[in-house]
């Protein structure tokens, strides 16, 4: 089951980006596949991000969490230079 949030929109930096520069984030599922494919090991294991990929899990198998983890996650994102700031 696909979980679906406010849109995330990638930076044109961000890895993954499409060549359009139209790629966006719109589920808890969508979110772990980018975590998986793109970001590397070493960032994975900072604190920051192994809460994300925590609360991004927890929502997949609750959906009251759903907004929390999407913020989380985000903000991450954000920190990175990877999403703009906006919801969309």
């Amino acid at each position: 089951m696909q979980i679906i949030f406010a849109p995330i929109t990638l930076t044109t930096d961000a890895p993954g980006q499409t060549p359009t520069g139209d790629r966006k984030l719109l589920s808890v599922v969508s979110a772990l596949r980018w975590i998986r494919r793109y970001v590397e090991a070493e960032t994975r294991a900072s604190p920051q991000w192994v809460d994300v990929v925590s609360r991004l899990t927890a929502a997949s198998e609750d959906s009251a969490s759903t907004v929390d983890a999407r913020n989380a996650f985000h903000d991450a994102m954000v920190a990175y230079g990877w999403a703009k700031r906006s919801i969309h």
